[in-house]
């Protein structure tokens, strides 16, 4: 029979806590009846690091402030008429009320 190594005790030591941590619901989650699919439509948003804000998701081209608080960002005006005109006016007013410029 081999002899008990230092590194035996190591991995015995480290398997302990857990053991003693798995709880006893854990088999049943484990084998449990796959869950049907989500109904209605899901929306996945991903947002990597940079400068994503509440500003340049929904751009308010209707209003004049924005283009001279970020004079160096390029989000030209659209030549076409907006689908709902009021829209960035109303996201527009809520940052205000939420921040100082």
């Amino acid at each position: 029979m081999p002899a008990f190594t230092r590194r035996d005790f190591i991995k015995l030591t480290a398997a302990l806590p857990a053991v003693a941590a798995w709880p006893a619901w854990m088999p049943r989650l484990a084998f449990a009846p796959p869950h049907t699919a989500p109904r209605g439509d899901v929306l996945v948003c991903v947002f990597l690091r940079g400068a994503a804000d509440a500003l340049n998701m929904v751009v308010p081209h209707g209003e004049d402030i924005y283009y001279q608080e970020r004079p160096t960002l390029p989000s030209p005006a659209p030549t076409t008429a907006a689908a709902r005109p009021g829209c960035g006016r109303l996201i527009w007013t809520a940052f205000l009320a939420s921040t100082r410029l």
